[in-house]
């Protein structure tokens, strides 16, 4: 007579199902993003002048142009020159697609680490997801590769996981990759190394006394990193530059009707601004300071 013992191995349907999801979401759109790879006119002779010659793109190509300090903007596509397919178009755009599939693999990996096993909640990443995803902005940036945005996507999600990591697990090397994200984020677009500043200040200011020690450390090393950024963009940029991005194009609007603006172009941001509002009114009446 045999005895029945229970399977050693729980087998959760939802959890592999939303996985599943998520793994044909990452070859369905690296596939989308190399299928048709090719140079476009205009913007991509930028990558026709360097990578697509072998040659790298210097730190110096977007310092001072029209005001713009922002070296590291395509520096990611650099490694593509130590190889001979590297000046292919094919190979500009599976680099872009690799980025998309690492997205999706810090995002999911990010959404988990919040759920902490609470599967009812993961549905809804994967819908916020699918939202970010079906935004024309979004398409843009992962289809086009003058776009720097789409490497921000990458490493910002990355930063998340990496900073929430450290501060459940105050480990050390946690907060110095969440760092290291946060510095080269500073340089790829003027507004990251503002974001991580004000970041940084209100975490400091809200929560000082309750901070750890790696933690406290971490967020004063934004600031210094916000310092420099600024120093920096002063000396090599701001003295030398007669005319600035954009000068005389949405700069005649009011700061309304520019705002405005950006909510037309980018409907997604009306999501994002509805979600920061809510987190704000949970800080300010219920002082809910987790993660701040």
């Amino acid at each position: 007579m045999f005895l029945t013992q229970p399977c050693p191995i729980k087998f959760d349907i939802k959890k592999v199902l939303i996985y599943c999801i998520y793994f044909m979401i990452a070859i369905f759109g690296a596939y989308l993003i190399i299928k048709d790879a090719n140079w476009c006119f205009g913007d991509d002779h930028e990558f026709l002048v360097s990578t697509a010659l072998g040659k790298i793109e210097p730190l110096s190509r977007h310092i001072g142009e029209v005001g713009r300090f922002v070296p590291l903007q395509h520096y990611d596509f650099n490694w593509l020159t130590f190889f001979a397919f590297g000046k292919t178009p094919f190979a500009h755009y599976l680099w872009v697609a690799i980025s998309f599939i690492i997205l999706v693999y810090f995002w999911l990996k990010t959404c988990t680490l919040i759920c902490k096993g609470n599967l009812a909640k993961l549905p809804i990443s994967l819908i916020c997801f699918l939202v970010l995803l079906c935004n024309p902005q979004t398409i843009n940036v992962f289809t086009e590769i003058i776009y720097p945005e789409r490497f921000i996507l990458v490493l910002l999600t990355a930063f998340i996981y990496f900073y929430l990591s450290a501060v459940d697990t105050n480990k050390k090397s946690r907060y110095i990759l969440s760092f290291g994200i946060a510095i080269y984020l500073s340089y790829m677009k003027e507004p990251m190394s503002g974001a991580f500043c004000v970041f940084a200040l209100t975490n400091l200011l809200f929560k000082y006394k309750k901070l750890p020690q790696y933690e406290k450390l971490f967020y004063m090393g934004l600031l210094l990193n916000f310092i420099a950024y600024l120093l920096l963009y002063y000396f090599l940029v701001y003295q030398t530059t007669s005319h600035f991005y954009n000068q005389g194009g949405r700069n005649t609007l009011s700061y309304f009707d520019n705002l405005l603006s950006v909510f037309q172009r980018q409907e997604f941001l009306i999501i994002v601004f509805i979600l920061g509002t809510i987190r704000g009114i949970n800080i300010l009446f219920f002082k809910d300071f987790k993660h701040l």
